[in-house]
């Protein structure tokens, strides 16, 4: 609420009615909707809603849901949620009918979400922890489970003491090992530290054995679920998001995208304000070397593509 101070009530007021106008009549002016959905905060959005419902007695998503269509309807009202509730509806979805071959959608959901939100989220959807049980297996399981269970260190401060007991700790348990690595030591290692501690981590492990523990995690863990969820942890969220984006661009061959990849690309705009969006579109351009506005003119259409490119500019 601290943010939408710096907004005077009149200008809520006034995307209301623009809003209303815009969905009135037979015709409906979507440069107006992509403007203000795409260029305001999600707060800001969230106390448009309300007030819209307040004057309208109609709920904005309603109108929304009526006026619009496709994947350009399913980001607007994704995107009018608080970011928790996309989150529990993602998970919610993707147990309905588990693919046990892509955690991703649930890897997304967990991995880089605050603490206090994970309590939220654990709350909003009960029966979180009971289906990754069920549903997970062996150290994917265990490392998700103890991440849920006690979050993350969310501290950008790093012991660098600790740092170099846990270089020692993790050659022992799964560089030294040739047959068995001891995996369930490694994970109570890394389960509860912060990107920036990892990052450290990995680089003082190459300083000193010539190679960094994400160079381990890649020549031998075989499970992709378990595997991916650790090289997940050591990347901050800007660089997680970017790659994720990369990874959905990267793979496509024709112009048209999977459903898993659309229902990804939602999932990462809606959860985002639009500063993030611009920052992590400015890290895929620098790490990757492509131009994000290309790969989406390339690969999306109509509406839909006009909402995520008013997102990422400035």
């Amino acid at each position: 609420m601290h943010y939408l101070s710096t907004y005077k009530m009149d200008h809520i007021l006034r995307d209301v009615v623009t809003l209303y106008y815009a969905m009135k009549g037979l015709g409906t002016d979507d440069t107006v909707i992509i403007n203000i959905f795409m260029k305001q905060p999600k707060l800001y959005l969230e106390q448009i809603a309300q007030y819209y419902e307040n004057q309208y007695h109609r709920t904005l998503e309603h109108h929304i849901r009526q006026n619009t269509s496709f994947d350009y309807k399913k980001l607007l009202v994704r995107t009018l949620l608080p970011s928790i509730k996309i989150k529990e509806e993602t998970c919610r979805n993707f147990f309905n009918i588990p693919d046990l071959f892509n955690w991703r959608p649930i890897i997304n959901c967990i991995i880089h979400t605050k603490n206090v939100d994970l309590i939220l989220l654990k709350l909003s959807y009960t029966k979180l922890i009971h289906n990754i049980s069920l549903h997970a297996h062996t150290q994917f399981k265990s490392l998700l489970l103890r991440i849920l269970r006690s979050g993350r260190n969310e501290s950008i401060d790093v012991n660098l003491n600790q740092v170099y007991i846990d270089v020692d700790n993790i050659y022992k348990a799964i560089d030294k090992p040739k047959l068995f690595p001891k995996h369930k030591k490694f994970i109570s290692i890394i389960y509860d530290k912060s990107p920036h501690y990892l990052y450290t981590l990995n680089a003082v492990y190459q300083q000193k054995h010539g190679y960094g523990v994400l160079d381990i995690i890649k020549r031998r863990v075989v499970t992709s679920s378990y595997k991916s969820l650790i090289l997940s942890m050591f990347m901050q969220p800007s660089t997680y998001y970017a790659k994720r984006l990369y990874s959905i661009f990267k793979y496509t061959t024709h112009s048209v995208l999977s459903k898993n990849s659309v229902n990804e690309l939602i999932y990462i705009f809606s959860i985002h304000n639009p500063t993030d969006m611009k920052f992590i579109a400015q890290e895929y351009n620098n790490v990757y070397k492509r131009i994000l506005e290309k790969d989406i003119k390339l690969h999306t259409l109509f509406n839909f593509r006009k909402c995520l490119l008013e997102k990422i500019r400035n």
